[in-house]
């Protein structure tokens, strides 16, 4: 067993012991808001003999936070020992609360304007994927560059904060980890490094997702606001059991002029494709 699972296995038993719950107890409350897990799971993950590193476990315990009010994030970031670690063969980041300022959608901002990416934006594709009630469960983002220097290893992202009562766990996919994270007026900044530092020129792709833990509010849309050229910006959104939104439509604000522009839907989602994008902001908005 090592430090990361001693620390977490102390931190989940001695926060369901302030708060006064049984295992049994839990499991009730768990099932009570969807989430099926044994006693037996909960008593191995308090006492260390297993680790919930699954992307369902860590959904549970992010559930087990707000349950027995621990801090959002305080139980899951210390999961791997040290945020940012590999965890199970990827990398674990989160949590970021709702920051006051943030907008009534689930964004995900682009920080192109950060000096110390050296980088070129060939493309960036987002895949959202709502639940029947229209509140956004989970996303996958691509991200295409080229390096303008020799020795580019990383970039910033910046992550808005989701509804109040949720919480947004990020997962690198491929070729990177998180590094360092800092809260700002517009969100949550995350160091994204690469598997390798890139020579001038050279290419790369990056891949991350995310879990949107307890929101259920049904989103008004999606946006992100560019400070750099981007060559293809791309969304796609899906829904479950077949609920789609009633109207969509894309837009775009470049120069304080917004041009909107209807979005067709489909049975199982939507995407919208902005090529050559300038800096400004875009979005698709949508009403469920």
């Amino acid at each position: 067993m090592n430090e990361g699972e001693v620390t977490f296995a102390r931190a989940l038993r001695s926060a369901v012991a302030e708060a006064g719950f049984t295992l049994t107890g839990l499991r009730a409350e768990l099932l009570e808001r969807g989430l099926s897990v044994s006693v037996g799971t909960l008593s191995q993950w308090q006492t260390g003999r297993s680790v919930p590193l699954k992307d369902r476990s860590l959904v549970v315990v992010g559930e087990i936070e707000r349950i027995v009010g621990a801090p959002p994030g305080g139980l899951v970031s210390i999961i791997s020992g040290v945020p940012g670690r590999s965890v199970g063969g990827e990398e674990l980041s989160c949590v970021c609360d709702r920051q006051k300022g943030a907008g009534s959608s689930l964004d995900f901002v682009w920080r192109g304007d950060v000096r110390d990416d050296p980088i070129r934006l060939l493309s960036l594709h987002e895949s959202f994927r709502l639940n029947a009630f229209g509140a956004i469960s989970s996303f996958r983002v691509r991200i295409t560059l080229s390096a303008e220097a020799d020795g580019v290893d990383c970039l910033s992202v910046v992550t808005l904060c989701p509804p109040d009562g949720a919480q947004v766990l990020l997962r690198a996919m491929s070729n990177c980890r998180f590094g360092r994270q800092m809260l700002t007026a517009s969100g949550q900044v995350s160091e994204v490094f690469l598997e390798r530092p890139l020579r001038l020129g050279e290419a790369a792709v990056v891949e991350f997702r995310g879990e949107v833990v307890g929101a259920v509010d049904a989103e008004c849309g999606v946006s992100r606001e560019l400070g750099v050229d981007v060559g293809e910006l791309v969304w796609c959104v899906d829904f479950e059991e077949g609920q789609g939104p009633l109207s969509v439509e894309s837009w775009c604000v470049n120069e304080e002029e917004e041009l909107v522009k209807p979005v067709r839907v489909a049975d199982a989602g939507l995407s919208v494709v902005f090529c050559a994008a300038k800096p400004g902001k875009y979005g698709v908005r949508w009403v469920w």
